[in-house]
């Protein structure tokens, strides 16, 4: 039997974000916990001492253990002893468990959260919306993100109103401190060779704005979050043109090629819609072997060579079935 780690979607808004207990902790050790023949998987014993306590019943220098899976398939977190952490986790006996899908997170990589949890720990009111605006790299070892500073966001009432602009700062993050209830598109004052990719709730559309919703706060609610990737503007659109035969049913790649512009590596793919058009977001400048493969018997029509420019928008591109 195999397992893989799924992760519902984070809570954007209030409490409900943070699970029992949220603190700064330093691992001390690390050790299995033997089975006990239950349908478990936080078999992996952490202690942490906690150096900064915002949530919960931990204080300053008390030593407390984190359960957690292997990493991988069973949503494990995979501490480094020495370290320290960001931990959100929840209770689990006289310790707590936690994992990837959680709020837990290197130091260095958790200060934006750190503010709003800081806020929270006394008291403060926390703003309306907090967001954290990031430009995602691809690499060998998988996407690599950083913080965009110095981009101004606009927060624009969808049912009307004056709207807000601010300025992300060197963490990438943005704050609306008030906010009246509803729904906001955010505006990116992004350089025209970037464009929104994904939220923390969902993956953007072609050219498809973010948007945050406001809910009425009361005094136990935290700041709404909300985390924006960015990437490359490039992209090559068209239509799969059909055969008259039989619908569209299958998918368009992008490949980049190699010396002689056979395909070399896949780098995006799309289902079409059923009128045939397609789109491909979010590509690096580079030489593309574009083709639409059938599902039935996996036929792959004639591919075009396309080369992309830094930023530029590639349409019209016409694909056999």
């Amino acid at each position: 039997m195999s397992w893989a780690c799924s992760c519902t979607r984070q809570t954007t808004c209030g409490v409900h974000r943070y699970r029992d207990a949220d603190f700064v902790g330093e691992v001390l050790s690390r050790r299995v916990v033997p089975s006990d023949d239950k349908l478990t998987f936080e078999r992996v014993l952490f202690q942490v001492r906690v150096i900064e306590s915002f949530r919960g019943t931990e204080k300053v220098g008390e030593v407390v253990g984190i359960r957690t899976g292997f990493g991988g398939g069973d949503c494990g977190y995979r501490f480094k002893i020495g370290v320290k952490y960001l931990i959100d986790a929840s209770r689990n006996g006289d310790g707590f468990i936690t994992g990837i899908c959680s709020l837990t997170a290197p130091i260095q990589d958790s200060e934006v959260e750190l503010r709003s949890l800081r806020r929270l720990a006394v008291g403060q009111r926390l703003p309306d919306l907090v967001g954290v605006l990031m430009r995602g790299t691809e690499t060998d070892d998988g996407e690599n993100v950083t913080p965009l500073s110095g981009v101004t966001v606009q927060a624009k009432r969808v049912a009307g109103g004056s709207a807000q602009t601010t300025a992300t700062d060197a963490a990438g993050s943005f704050t609306f401190e008030k906010l009246p209830t509803g729904t906001y598109e955010l505006i990116l004052g992004l350089p025209t060779n970037l464009s929104a990719a994904y939220t923390d709730a969902a993956i953007l559309d072609e050219d498809q704005v973010p948007s945050v919703s406001i809910e009425s706060r009361d005094a136990d609610s935290a700041a709404c979050h909300t985390r924006i990737v960015v990437k490359e503007a490039g992209g090559i659109g068209g239509v799969v043109q059909s055969n008259g035969s039989s619908k569209i049913d299958g998918w368009v790649n992008a490949d980049t090629v190699a010396a002689d512009d056979k395909p070399w590596n896949t780098v995006r793919s799309v289902i079409p819609r059923p009128d045939g058009k397609f789109f491909l977001p979010n590509l690096k400048p580079a030489r593309y072997s574009v083709s639409f493969t059938s599902r039935a018997g996996f036929v792959r029509g004639k591919p075009q060579i396309i080369e992309l420019k830094d930023g530029e928008r590639r349409t019209g591109i016409l694909l056999a079935q």
